[in-house]
């Protein structure tokens, strides 16, 4: 009986909460990540809800090469190069 109530509250509580706002950006990129490309050629995350120049696919080290498709760029962080699919 319990077990039965259990399930009933979260099924409950899934159909009805709200889908989260989306984060603001947080200058970590990952794959995913909407990135604008400043004077430097290093990118920085922006909001995807906003114009940006293209979509981290993934961050790669510094001595790797982006898979076909996506353009390097440096991470404005020093963390490595995202490789960007440009809109």
């Amino acid at each position: 009986m319990c077990m039965a109530i259990g399930i009933a509250l979260v099924l409950f509580m899934h159909a009805t909460a709200r889908p989260s706002e989306p984060g603001k950006p947080d200058q970590l990129l990952s794959g995913g990540s909407c990135v604008n490309i400043d004077a430097q050629l290093a990118v920085f995350e922006v909001l995807c809800s906003e114009p940006h120049e293209g979509v981290v696919r993934q961050l790669i080290a510094i001595d790797r090469t982006c898979p076909t498709g996506s353009d390097p760029y440096r991470d404005r962080q020093g963390m490595g190069v995202a490789c960007v699919d440009l809109d």
